[in-house]
């Protein structure tokens, strides 16, 4: 299972695994950046990427220069 995960600060997309020890690896963190922040929403999948937006990042002309959020594409 994969999915997107925001707390105050910096969010991350990660894969979560289903099992007794509920491991999560981070696949992606993002910066706050160019790259996006606080992502939204479930994940898509195409092909070989995975699919998301951010609700923040990206043009900081937007949101009292927190950005105007992004689309998102990660390799797997």
């Amino acid at each position: 299972m994969r999915g997107a995960k925001t707390f105050w600060g910096c969010p991350d997309v990660s894969k979560f695994e289903l099992s007794a020890n509920g491991k999560e690896t981070v696949l992606y963190s993002f910066t706050s950046g160019t790259d996006g922040a606080q992502p939204l929403a479930g994940l898509a999948k195409s092909g070989t990427y995975l699919c998301g937006t951010a609700t923040e990042g990206g043009d900081s002309a937007c949101y009292d220069g927190h950005g105007c959020g992004t689309v998102f594409r990660l390799e797997k």
